[in-house]
C-alpha cells in the first residue's frame, strides 16, 4: 500500500497578527492536522482489518486442512497454516494498528471540536471584540490534542519493545 505523503504547507510567519488573522492561521493548522490524521487513520484501519481478516482466513484454512488430513501431506499443510496463524497473530499487537486508528479518531474529534468552537467564536464576535486570549485558548486545545496523540504513540511504542 502506498503511504500518503504529507508535506507541511509553508506559511510565512507574520508578527503582530490580529486576532482574526491568528484565528484564520489556526484554522489552516487544524485543516492540515485533520488531513494528516485522516490519512494515517485510513492506513491503520486498513492494516488492522487486513491482518485480522488474513488471520481468520488462514485459521479457517488450517482447521479445514487438519480436518481433511487423511494423508501426511494434508497434515503438513495444516501444520504450516497453523504456524502461519500464530505468526500473523503476533503482528497486530506489535504494530498496534487498531489502537493507533482509534487514537487518530480521538484526535480528529478533538480538532473538529476546536474548529467548530473557533468558527462560532469568530462568527459571534466583532473583529474588534475578538481577543488574542480567546484565540490562544483554542490554540492551546489544538496543541494539547497533538501532544496527547504523540504521547499515546510514544507510550505504545515503548510498551512493545
Amino acid at each position: 500500500m502506498a503511504q500518503p505523503t504529507t508535506k507541511a504547507i509553508e506559511r510565512p510567519l507574520i508578527p503582530g497578527m490580529s486576532p482574526l488573522e491568528a484565528a484564520s492561521d489556526l484554522l489552516l493548522s487544524l485543516g492540515e492536522a485533520r488531513s494528516y490524521a485522516q490519512n494515517r487513520r485510513r492506513s491503520w484501519s486498513r492494516w488492522s482489518t487486513g491482518v485480522r481478516l488474513l488471520m481468520f482466513a488462514v485459521s479457517a484454512m488450517a482447521t479445514i486442512t487438519l480436518g481433511l488430513a487423511a494423508t501426511d501431506a494434508w497434515g503438513k499443510v495444516g501444520f504450516v497454516l497453523s504456524a502461519l496463524v500464530t505468526s500473523l497473530t503476533a503482528l497486530e499487537p506489535f504494530f498496534n494498528w487498531r489502537s493507533r486508528w482509534i487514537d487518530a479518531d480521538d484526535a480528529l474529534a478533538g480538532w473538529y471540536d476546536v474548529e467548530e468552537e473557533l468558527r462560532r467564536m469568530v462568527a459571534t464576535s466583532t473583529e474588534s471584540g475578538l481577543t488574542h486570549a480567546e484565540v490562544d485558548r483554542q490554540y492551546k486545545r489544538y496543541r494539547k490534542i497533538w501532544n496527547d496523540w504523540s504521547a499515546s504513540w510514544v507510550s505504545a511504542r515503548k510498551s512493545t519493545d
